[in-house]
């Protein structure tokens, strides 16, 4: 197999890399922007329903990722590495003020919601740009 053969296999691959990190920061941003706007409206035994939402689309996204590995070379492997981290830290932060500083029900809590998604949309374009 020579390089041209293996380059439409690797765009595929990231291409479903691209999306499911879109997916990501869209499941992300809609969770956290529906917790922050209702945050009355969600009691138990739906929050343990809404609880599962985002464990099925992680489990989901893990799953596309061991079926599509996208062929990450060292750069590209250090800069979703730092990519994950920043996700990790916006989203406890984003978890942060939606608890202790953003009005219960603002709208602020939508751009709050905003934070962590911003990495997930970074690493699609990266990915797509390549």
């Amino acid at each position: 197999m020579n390089v041209d053969q293996a380059r439409p296999s690797g765009r595929t691959n990231a291409g479903w890399y691209a999306g499911a990190a879109f997916v990501l920061g869209l499941a992300t941003f809609a969770f956290l922007a529906f917790v922050g706007l209702f945050p009355d409206r969600i009691q138990w035994p739906y929050l343990a329903i809404l609880l599962m939402v985002p464990i099925a689309v992680v489990s989901w996204l893990g799953r596309i990722r061991r079926d599509h590995p996208v062929g990450l070379d060292e750069r590209g492997l250090r800069t979703e590495g730092r990519l994950t981290t920043l996700y990790v830290l916006l989203l406890a932060l984003a978890v942060a003020l939606d608890l202790w500083v953003v009005p219960r029900g603002s709208a602020w809590a939508v751009f709050v919601a905003l934070l962590p998604a911003l990495p997930c949309w970074y690493a699609a374009w990266w990915v797509l740009r390549r």
